[in-house]
């Protein structure tokens, strides 16, 4: 099956363009789908500014749109009504933070046929095959939203990833690499932490998991040497909450010595001695979450 990603990013905000990252969750789906046999392209409105005519030609049979709340939703929109008239029949699916949080208003919308809620990977693997060969039903994909007729209806939970090794490698060959102004790897996911600010608690109900240190260096190796990344940055909200998983890997990266250098995000807590081989690894800054300044 032929089926196309798309990030819809802000195409008329320039400088959206100039600090863009890799847009990991669907590199990641891309890798599972073509692990399965699928054909699939990815459409990164960070960096690629055509209109969805221009990528028709493709006739993708299943379009995905990771969409956040925010400005983007424009795009999403504009972009999900313009490929249904573009590709009578399409299917079009929605993912990530907003329609997972908001799923019946999100489904309501007639250009909007599935959404998913939570994990996108296996999801996507189940619908593809059931718009191959009609099985699974569609009531048996676990995280699934559609639509019977006039009705919604909403499946049972997905489950989150436990165990994020058993996963291929981001698909970047399905991208231009070096068009990207951040060169960015996803690590983690989720947050065991329910701070009330944060989408993190409704999107992963307290779920946590982390790709092993051993996967990182990998993964960092391979951009290296294939593409000439010199700098990463990990674009998650929790890469230094598992302290043993952030020790072994800089202990690793000095081992090998990896010509590569970095930074992250962090909780405040991390200790002087974590720092110190932090900066010994490569690391060369930290956003901290400070949140206030206020214990209240």
């Amino acid at each position: 099956m032929k089926i196309l990603l798309v990030n819809p990013a802000r195409k008329n905000f320039d400088a959206f363009g100039r600090h863009s990252v890799f847009p990991n969750s669907l590199l990641y789906i891309a890798a599972v789908l073509e692990q399965a046999g699928h054909e699939v392209r990815i459409y990164d409105n960070q960096v690629d500014l055509r209109e969805p005519k221009d990528i028709a030609d493709f006739k993708p049979q299943l379009i995905g749109f990771s969409v956040l709340s925010g400005p983007n939703i424009a795009e999403a929109i504009q972009q999900t009504k313009e490929f249904k008239v573009l590709l009578p029949g399409v299917k079009t699916i929605w993912g990530n933070v907003h329609p997972s949080v908001l799923p019946q208003q999100t489904i309501a919308e007639e250009y909007i046929d599935y959404v998913c809620v939570g994990a996108g990977e296996y999801l996507m693997i189940e619908l593809a095959k059931h718009l191959e060969t009609g099985a699974p039903s569609l009531a048996e994909i676990n995280g699934l939203v559609w639509k019977n007729g006039s009705e919604m209806v909403i499946n049972e939970p997905g489950d989150f990833i436990k165990d994020l090794d058993e996963l291929p490698d981001p698909a970047w060959h399905l991208i231009d690499v070096l068009s990207y102004w951040e060169k960015s790897l996803n690590t983690s996911r989720g947050c065991p932490s329910k701070c009330t600010f944060c989408y993190s608690p409704l999107f992963y109900k307290g779920y946590s998991g982390d790709l092993s240190a051993e996967r990182i260096v990998s993964q960092i190796k391979h951009l290296y040497n294939r593409y000439g990344v010199k700098f990463i940055r990990f674009f998650e909200d929790t890469f230094t909450c598992n302290r043993d998983r952030l020790r072994k890997f800089c202990e690793m990266m000095i081992e090998h010595k990896m010509p590569v250098q970095w930074d992250c995000d962090s909780r405040i807590g991390l200790s002087d001695e974590d720092i110190a081989l932090m900066s010994k690894a490569g690391c060369l800054s930290v956003g901290l979450g400070i949140e206030s300044g206020s214990p209240r």
